[in-house]
């Protein structure tokens, strides 16, 4: 819909814009400006690479025949973040998903993780 500020309206307040209805559409307010912060420094890593991952789940809690099964299956031989992180990397999938798969495991029970 092509809105148009109408400034005379009888519901207009003093410094809010409010947008010209259709037919039976009532005023609202006109949308803010969305305001965007700039990204000055990359994130850091949840874990350091060297720090150790132990599997405390006995059988994958992930729903079966799901992508987080799947990756689930990653963690086998892997003994440190670093590991896990290339085993990702071998399947496409970037290092934050990687980190973000440990942190959720780990902030649900299903592994430790241990400075190393």
């Amino acid at each position: 819909m092509n809105a148009t500020v109408n400034p005379t309206a009888p519901n207009a307040s003093p410094g809010v814009a409010v947008t010209k209805a259709g037919p039976g559409r009532a005023s609202r307010p006109a949308a803010a400006a969305k305001t965007q912060t700039p990204a000055t420094k990359e994130r850091t890593p949840a874990f350091p690479l060297t720090a150790k991952i132990e599997v405390v789940a006995t059988a994958n809690p992930k729903r079966p025949g799901t992508k987080a099964a799947e990756k689930w299956g990653f963690y086998k031989g892997c003994k440190t973040v670093e590991d896990v992180v290339k085993v990702f990397a071998k399947n496409d999938l970037p290092r934050r998903k990687a980190m973000s798969a440990i942190r959720w495991d780990s902030e649900h029970g299903h592994i430790t993780v241990t400075a190393g």
